[in-house]
Formats: C-alpha cells, structure tokens, sequence
C-alpha cells in the first residue's frame, strides 16, 4: 500500500492523501472533491491515486485506485471532466465521441452489458466479463460533463445485479 501509516501496535491505517499533498493541488480540487472519500470499502482498501491531470495531452482526470490486502485484486476508478479544454480538440473530441458511443450502443446481453440501477448517473451499465477476462466495469456518466469508469478486477461476481449491488453504496458517495 502506497498510502498508509503505522501506528504503534504495527497495524495499518489507511488514509486518504488530502489535496495539499498532491501535485495537482491547484488543478483539480473539482475532480477530487467528486471521488469518495472513503478509505475502507468492502473489503477494498484505499491504495493510492494514481493519475491526476490538467493538460493539453489528456485533459481533466482522475485515477484512484483500492486494493484487497496480500492480493493483486485491485477497484480502479478514473473520473474525466468533459467540459476540460482538452475535450474541445480534434484528439479529446474523438475521446469524447468513443465514450459517448459506449452509451449510445445501450445496454446488450450479447455485448456483456446491463443497466445499472443506480440512481447517481444520467446513463449507467456494467459490463461482465468475457470467457478470458476477470474483471467487471461500471460505466457512468453524468450530465453529460462527468464519465466514470470503475473496474473490479476478479471473478467474484456472475451477475449484473451482484456488481450494481456491490457498487450501491459507493456509488451513492459521489458528490457531484
């Protein structure tokens, strides 16, 4: 774990890095006001972000990501900002396009995608694995400004329902 602490009995806290720690500081307090702050979650322990920009390479992003103890199992969540400058040039516009297509393709039992429930996002789905893969995603995007996209590594769930239920509470704490 990349962000922890000790404490005297030797156990781990897990922390949060507030935003005066970051190099980002001064370019995305929006994004990260919007990631829950939530250290602990069922069983996925907060570990570290991993990505946090404001450029004209890949526009307004956010990569945070847990883990599940003495695994490699890991909940990767990336949070991108549509209304960045980025997303106004040639490149950040076919970005934009490709996610948006995601949702426009609707929800499909033959590609793997169900609708969420949730009731957070404008548009939602989840999408289960192949024979191959062994991870899940969320797809969410909202007001057509904010996409999320939240992957769970590990073969755990079998269904739709099972993820959107996992998901539920987490989901809940995105302060948009």
């Amino acid at each position: 774990m990349d962000r922890k602490k000790q404490n005297s009995a030797n156990s781990a806290i897990i922390a949060i890095p507030p935003l005066s720690e970051l190099k980002c500081k001064d370019q995305k307090a929006g994004l990260y006001k919007i990631f829950p702050k939530i250290p602990i979650y069922k069983g996925f322990l907060f570990n570290e972000i991993m990505h946090c920009s404001e450029n004209s390479k890949s526009g307004a992003m956010l990569e945070f990501q847990y883990c599940i103890a003495k695994t490699r199992l890991h909940m990767t969540i990336t949070i991108c900002d549509f209304n960045d400058p980025f997303y106004k040039t040639e490149v950040g516009k076919s970005q934009v396009n490709l996610y948006q297509a995601l949702f426009q393709a609707g929800v499909n039992p033959i590609l793997k995608t169900y609708p969420s429930k949730n009731k957070v996002f404008d548009q939602s789905f989840i999408a289960m694995p192949g024979e191959r893969e062994k991870y899940v995603t969320f797809e969410g995007l909202y007001k057509n400004r904010y996409y999320v996209h939240l992957v769970i590594d590990g073969d755990r769930f079998k269904l739709s329902t099972e993820v959107d239920s996992f998901l539920e509470d987490y989901i809940k704490a995105f302060n948009f």
